[in-house]
């Protein structure tokens, strides 16, 4: 008798053969306590009778039933789907959501009613790889659940969540361990994208409802996630749920707030810190705001603080700033300090707007005079000329100098113009900050840059007072003389001796109409044998404003002198007397006869004297030397310029004809040249306009 042998049958191949609510059963059974392979199979055919729909076809009575027991069965079948949610691999996940979203999210609600806590579980689960904004309120929900394991997943379901709504926000902003909660794979059910759009305002609503029910679930996802959210949705829909987050920043006391201001100073998210510099504006967060600024513990940090500087311009921003503490220790190492600031071996890492942003900060904290300075000499030496510009505004006068020899002008010219005493009063001469304030202007005056050059000039001019032709100086020597006349008087004294600056000395001195008080060393001047004859000649012009026998004595003096400027200097003094001009219409030195007949046709009313010395002026037109033809040509240009009566004008119309003779005819260019110019300028005076029309088309 033969033994027969009997085949292992498959369970799959049993389980077909069942009706169809107890196959369901089977194969949800299946599901959660069979090996991999065999758990596809499962929910494989779990799909398929999820999927069935009903026949439209059966209208009668027993169709009726048909399509009830068709739809019972697929709702029980998508309901095991979902109890073995869990146990789905990748791959069929997405095949089973595709059987609607509507169905799932049913199921997925009566899971999270279940009295099993696995079931609530496995509710969540599917709200977090799904994260369908309609199942946020489930998640809320179940925040207040009595058992621990399900308000902790609850807890860290809705908070993932709520990160799927920034996935515009950087990583490296939230963080390595927000950031790996908000990019886990998920698997979202099918639907239109606007309808997703359109129920975002129900997750932010759960969201918010959470946050102002702190009291009843204890759980701080809500109230991070409403920090993270606030700033950073903005449209219609969203609109009153974020109000109602913004508003619970200013509950002091709501039961929220302290848990509030805790998670923003201890959450690793560099994201908060900005949001801390937005919100220290808002009074009763602002400490916890201070707080968090406090501390950055990276290059991230401190950068998208530093990209926003420009927040602190709000004046409440700005003295919140000035409150923050520079010296205090990070939470993890109390024994590390932590610098609101990036220090110098981070700054090389920060962008140029961070870099910008940095210099915008500093000013308001409360740092010690070595720390601040520290702060700012990086700058000095930073690549980009956008950053050195704005240093120049908040450095120390003392480190202005480095700053004016910048290779960027805009840079040198700014830090120039900070530097100069523009619209203040200069230090007191001879004190230490006038010597060091001259000896910087002195060395800027050989800037490559002109704008630079000049401001140092101006500068120079307002620091010393031996620079007569300048009014900066001039005033400066009016106001010490004006302050202190006997120190004036000695300084002026002082430079008398100098032989480099005794010409400016007198210069000033007449300048300020102060010959009279100088007087007796003007003349004592004058009888120095070393003295030059420039000098000699300087000193001339002064004494000639002096009404004294002595100053005329002096001058008369020297009309017999061998230098020709002394002669000529004398000359033009009211000490000589205007009928004795004549007697050198024929000196040997141009610049001599000139200065006579200059005064001879202006300050005499002599009709002799007048008549000779347009004769003697005539005949040096005509002279065969051109320093004295030139010299004529500048004697007639006066006289002419102040020919006002038409009987002068009558008398000098030779004269201006010979001059538009030698702008056209002389041989010599530079007296041609003197000469066109002359004509030029009478060709703005009415009287002469018909000479100067004459002379038109002549070029010198």
């Amino acid at each position: 008798m033969t033994k027969q042998t009997t085949q292992p049958v498959d369970p799959l191949t049993l389980i077909a053969k069942l009706p169809v609510r107890q196959r369901v059963a089977a194969l949800a059974e299946g599901l959660l306590t069979t090996n991999p392979n065999t758990r596809a199979s499962c929910a494989m055919l779990l799909i398929e009778i999820a999927g069935y729909r009903t026949d439209p076809t059966l209208r009668t009575p027993l169709g009726s039933l048909a399509n009830a027991w068709r739809a019972r069965s697929s709702t029980d079948a998508l309901n095991a789907l979902a109890r073995g949610w869990k146990k789905l691999d990748s791959a069929l996940r997405p095949l089973a959501l595709a059987l609607g979203r509507e169905p799932w999210i049913n199921a997925t609600r009566a899971l999270a009613q279940s009295e099993h806590e696995d079931e609530r579980l496995v509710a969540l689960s599917i709200a977090r790889n799904t994260a369908d904004p309609a199942l946020a309120s489930l998640a809320a929900n179940l925040l207040e659940d009595p058992s621990a394991r399900v308000s902790k997943d609850a807890d860290q379901t809705l908070l993932s969540m709520a990160l799927t709504l920034l996935d515009h926000i950087s990583p490296k902003l939230l963080g390595p361990e927000l950031a790996a909660i908000r990019d886990h794979t998920r698997t979202p059910i099918p639907c239109d994208p606007r309808v997703l759009e359109l129920e975002r305002g129900a997750m932010l609503e759960a969201i918010a409802d959470a946050a102002w029910s702190f009291a009843k679930h204890r759980r701080r996802s809500p109230l991070l996630a409403s920090l993270l959210l606030i700033d950073h949705i903005d449209d219609p829909v969203s609109a009153a749920p974020i109000t109602r987050m913004r508003r619970l920043l200013r509950e002091r006391n709501h039961p929220s707030h302290d848990p509030l201001r805790t998670v923003l100073k201890r959450t690793p998210a560099p994201i908060l810190r900005l949001c801390a510099l937005r919100w220290t504006a808002i009074a009763p967060i602002a400490p916890a705001c201070t707080d968090r600024l406090e501390i950055a513990t990276d290059t991230i940090e401190h950068e998208i603080v530093l990209d926003n500087a420009h927040l602190a311009l709000d004046p409440k921003r700005a003295s919140a700033i000035a409150r923050i503490r520079t010296d205090r220790a990070t939470h993890d190492d109390p024994d590390a300090q932590s610098e609101v600031l990036p220090t110098l071996d981070i700054l090389p890492l920060l962008s140029p707007r961070s870099r910008r942003g940095r210099l915008r900060i500093l000013p308001l904290l409360d740092l010690p005079t070595h720390r601040r300075r520290a702060h700012f000499e990086p700058a000095l030496a930073d690549p980009d000329p956008a950053i050195r510009l704005p240093a120049v505004d908040l450095v120390d006068p003392i480190d202005l100098t480095d700053y004016m020899f910048d290779s960027n002008p805009t840079v040198a010219r700014h830090a120039a113009m900070r530097w100069s005493s523009t619209g203040a009063t200069p230090p007191t001469p001879e004190t230490p900050s006038w010597s060091r304030r001259l000896n910087v202007a002195q060395t800027n005056t050989r800037s490559r840059d002109p704008l630079v050059r000049r401001i140092a000039e101006e500068e120079r001019a307002r620091l010393v007072i031996t620079d007569p032709s300048r009014p900066e100086s001039r005033l400066q020597a009016r106001r010490l003389a004006h302050s202190d006349p006997a120190g004036f008087a000695r300084l002026i004294r002082a430079l008398f001796r100098d032989d480099d600056q005794i010409i400016n000395a007198i210069t000033l001195v007449c300048a300020l109409s102060m010959e009279r008080r100088f007087e007796q060393d003007l003349l004592a001047i004058m009888t120095r044998e070393h003295e030059s004859a420039r000098v000699r000649a300087t000193v001339v012009r002064a004494l000639g404003r002096i009404d004294s026998i002595a100053a005329k004595r002096a001058v008369q003096a020297v009309l017999t002198d061998d230098d020709p400027r002394l002669r000529a200097n004398a000359i033009e003094t009211p000490h000589v007397q205007s009928d004795t001009l004549l007697e050198y219409k024929g000196d040997d030195h141009h610049r001599v006869r000139s200065s006579a007949l200059r005064r001879a046709l202006l300050d005499t009313h002599d009709q002799y004297t007048h008549t000779g010395a347009i004769e003697a002026l005539r005949e040096m037109l005509q002279d065969q030397r051109e320093t004295h033809r030139t010299a004529a040509v500048w004697c007639a240009q006066r006289a002419l310029e102040r020919a006002t009566s038409p009987y002068q004008r009558e008398e000098l119309k030779p004269i201006a004809s010979m001059i538009e003779h030698i702008a056209r005819k002389d041989h010599n260019e530079s007296v041609r040249t003197r000469a066109a110019a002359c004509i030029r300028r009478l060709s703005t005076i009415t009287q002469w306009a018909r000479t100067a029309d004459s002379y038109e088309g002549v070029t010198p």
